[in-house]
């Protein structure tokens, strides 16, 4: 029979053809199956693995030959801290989109109560990482997907969030609209669909609804500022994840709406201009978000 060793061995080498980190994903994949974690791998690398264990990872390393993401392979994927089950339902959680939360938290006071906003939620990472941060507020979490709200609902439970983190269904604000008047409302974060249709293709396996922002990849995102204008109150601190070299345009398109706001910009670790942060004012002048870094689109 094979042991975890011979096994490592092989898949190591058949996922060179996909990955520039085949031991890794290899181990993964193993520890996934196997339900151990990769130290329990690496210190009996000579126990047997049972047959019906070797076809299921066979199946999940066929999967991932195929190009299937390595998340979408293993079925969950960690952000923040937490596992959070992912599906083809909804995008896999990005490093980068770590740094939205940051943003939002440093907005959010530790004791603070009230309400924050997750807009395009997916999963559900950042509601629940807000969630989890801030143990006193509650967070309204909108996506336009039934299939991804599911996803959503099952990682709340997961984590022993339901109670904190309300789901709905609809376009942007539009759903929790008589909400954002109900309570003190600490921030507001999006992480909305911004690559260019053009270039969706390039990420076949996840939803077209979460990736796909329109021509210049910005259409949902001046959906959501017009929104934003319309609905929220003044003094609302208010996130946007964008694309690499988005930030610009959309500093633009937040002064369309916001004539005086300080569009701040953060980082992500590769040095991209990654968040957008400005506080809403009722005469649309607006005034700065929190920000570690300079803004560099002034």
């Amino acid at each position: 029979m094979a042991t975890r060793r011979d096994l490592r061995r092989e898949f190591r080498r058949r996922l060179r053809a996909v990955t520039e980190d085949p031991e890794l994903e290899a181990d993964l994949i193993l520890t996934r199956v196997l339900k151990i974690s990769r130290a329990d791998l690496l210190a009996d690398p000579d126990k047997t693995v049972k047959p019906d264990e070797i076809r299921l990872v066979e199946r999940l390393v066929n999967c991932r030959l195929q190009g299937k993401p390595l998340p979408y392979v293993l079925g969950e994927w960690e952000f923040y801290g937490y596992c959070l089950k992912v599906t083809p339902a909804v995008l896999i959680p990005r490093p980068e989109t770590e740094i939205l939360v940051d943003a939002a938290l440093e907005a959010i006071p530790p004791d603070a109560e009230g309400l924050a906003v997750d807009v395009g939620t997916g999963s559900g990472a950042v509601a629940i990482a807000l969630a989890g941060a801030r143990p006193r507020i509650t967070v309204l979490a909108t996506d336009i997907s039934l299939a991804a709200v599911a996803i959503a609902r099952e990682n709340l439970a997961r984590h022993r969030l339901q109670e904190r983190v309300e789901l709905y269904v609809g376009d942007l604000l539009v759903p929790i609209k008589s909400r954002l008047t109900s309570g003190r409302l600490l921030a507001v974060v999006a992480n909305l669909p911004y690559v260019p249709t053009a270039e969706t293709a390039k990420l076949a396996w996840e939803p077209v609804v979460a990736l796909d922002g329109g021509p210049d990849g910005l259409t949902v995102i001046r959906r959501f500022l017009d929104q934003a204008r319309d609905f929220l109150p003044s003094g609302v601190p208010v996130f946007l994840e964008v694309g690499y070299g988005q930030a610009e345009a959309v500093r633009a398109e937040v002064l369309r709406r916001f004539s005086g706001a300080d569009v701040t910009v953060r980082l992500d670790l590769a040095g991209i201009p990654r968040v957008i942060g400005f506080v809403t004012s009722a005469d649309g002048q607006g005034r700065p978000a929190a920000n570690r870094n300079p803004d560099l689109t002034s």
